[in-house]
Order: structure tokens, then C-alpha cells, then sequence
């Protein structure tokens, strides 16, 4: 596989779907409706909790989102994911992210972000992204986050994350989590280099016929989209913690979430993923990336 795919690669595992992430019609009380349908979906399903996964592939694209019941209340999920740096602890569990910085001015926030290679690697060879970070709703009863980058390498452009909650019964919460981003010719290629190469034999979630998993890119968005919906889960169940103890607890919970799905989501051993992200995560406190512990 040449470099160029390599990295490309790795980028596609960060981002994982290619079409615009789409937020509820009508907010709160659309994803409220949502609840009321696939509640019983939740609950019937083969991810040890109730999360429900989808995605669609068309001729140049495919896009993936999750709906998940959540423990935590609703006012702990919405105070702590209201904090961009906050958002770099979570993407920081990720395998291939090397580095995450919040800035705040005048003009809004931005979240600094290196994604490489799954290995250990200095943050200045990863590939940067600027992501825009926008509070678009923080209400007692409805938040929605989003996370936009203009452009990538390669001809990938208008990343995005989109991220909802709702508060539901029993002090719980309902959320929504999709990614999304658009590419040209060479990403298109770097793509298929890398399904037919690297990624051949991987599988996704959902069954493309009964006893068949996906593969190709929905398999690629689906392991993707899983990994980040298991780093918020995994971050904000460590919550309570002080910073270092949190970091540590988060990592180890996150793997052991990973570990759930082998055939779709292992990569690395906990020797090495540990060791490596105990690196990163030195990096960022020393530099001032993350509050230091």
C-alpha cells in the first residue's frame, strides 16, 4: 500500500462516513420522538447494550449514525460534553488521534487535532485538522454539539461531527451521534486502495444478508462510528475521577468496550495501546492541552 493510502487510511478511520451528519428535525422533541420508537430496538440487539447502528452506501457515498441509552443524567452528560477540552479526552481514546488542543478567541473555539498512524508517532507527522467546535443548543431538555473541519488532504473535505441528547426517564439519557465527510477523485481511489488491501476481510456490524456481515466502506464507517460512540460512553463513565486517575480508568475502559467486538474492532494490544496513549496523554498535560492532574 503506498504512503499516500497509508495516511489517507488513517484518516478514513477517523472520520468513517461520507455523507452531511444530519441533526433531528425539530430538535428535542424529535429525538424524544425517536426514543418513544426504537425504544424496544434498543433493548433487542447484539451490542451488550442499548445502542441501535445503521448505515446506507449509495454510489459515492455512505453514512452511519448511532442512537444509544445512556446511564449518566442528563445534566452530567450535558455540563461535561458543553467543555470543547473535554471533547479532546474523548477523541485522544481513539487509536490513531496523537494530539487534541482547544483554542477559544473572539471568533469561537477550535479544537486542534492530529490523527496518524495507530502506532506510536510524534503529533507534528500526523496529519492536522482545525475542527470548528459550535454549541448549537445547550437547554435543560436538548443539546446538540457539532464539530466541522473545512478541508483534509487528499481532496477530503467538510468533516463533521454531530452529536445530540435528551433527557429521558429513570435519569438517563438519549443520544444521537453521526460523522460525516465529503471527497474527491484521490480519496475515492486512496479508499478503494485501502478496502481491497489493508482492510480487506474486515467486517462491520449489520448483515448485508442473514449470517453475512458488511464489509467495504459501511464496514469501515460502522467499526469507526462504534469506536467513538465506546469513547464517550467510556469518558463519561469515569466522570467522577481526578484528571490522571480519569485518563487512565477511561483508557482501560474504552479498550475493554473495544475488546467486546473482536472480529470488527481489535487492532492493538493493551500493552501497546496503553503504552502509547500514556505517552499522549503525558504530551498533553505538559503542553497544557488538558488541565494538568
Amino acid at each position: 500500500m503506498k504512503p499516500t493510502h497509508r495516511l489517507l487510511a488513517c484518516l478514513l478511520l477517523f472520520a468513517s462516513s461520507l455523507l452531511p451528519a444530519r441533526a433531528q428535525d425539530g430538535g428535542g422533541p424529535a429525538l424524544q420522538g425517536r426514543y418513544a420508537v426504537m425504544r424496544g430496538q434498543l433493548g433487542e440487539n447484539g451490542f451488550k447494550q442499548p445502542l441501535y447502528l445503521t448505515s446506507h452506501e449509495a454510489s459515492n457515498s455512505v453514512d452511519g449514525e448511532i442512537y444509544a441509552l445512556l446511564p449518566q443524567a442528563y445534566g452530567t452528560l450535558q455540563q461535561a460534553l458543553s467543555h470543547p477540552t473535554f471533547w479532546c479526552e474523548i477523541l485522544l481514546l481513539h487509536l490513531n488521534t496523537k494530539h487534541c488542543h482547544a483554542q477559544s478567541d473572539g471568533q469561537g473555539t477550535v479544537l486542534q487535532l492530529h490523527v496518524g498512524k495507530r502506532y506510536d508517532q510524534a503529533f507534528e507527522d500526523a496529519y492536522r485538522f482545525d475542527f470548528a467546535w459550535h454549541e448549537v443548543s445547550s437547554t435543560p431538555d436538548y443539546l446538540q454539539l457539532r464539530l466541522n473541519a473545512e478541508a483534509g488532504p487528499y481532496g477530503t473535505r467538510d468533516y463533521q461531527i454531530l452529536f445530540e441528547a435528551v433527557p429521558v426517564e429513570g435519569g438517563h439519557s438519549f443520544i444521537h451521534l453521526s460523522y460525516a465527510y465529503g471527497y474527491g477523485l484521490m480519496g475515492k481511489l486512496a479508499l478503494g486502495a485501502y478496502l481491497n488491501t489493508v482492510a480487506r476481510g474486515k467486517v462491520g456490524f449489520s448483515q448485508d444478508k442473514p449470517g453475512s456481515l458488511i464489509g467495504g466502506a459501511r464496514g469501515l464507517m460502522e467499526r469507526n462510528t462504534m469506536r467513538y460512540f465506546l469513547a464517550i460512553d467510556a469518558a463519561l463513565a469515569e466522570l467522577p475521577s481526578p484528571p490522571r486517575l480519569r485518563a487512565e480508568q477511561s483508557l482501560k475502559r474504552w479498550f475493554e468496550a473495544v475488546e467486546q467486538y473482536p472480529r470488527q474492532l481489535h487492532e492493538l494490544e493493551w500493552e501497546t495501546y496503553i503504552a502509547m496513549k500514556r505517552k499522549e496523554y503525558a504530551r498533553e498535560w505538559a503542553d497544557g492541552s488538558l488541565p494538568s492532574p
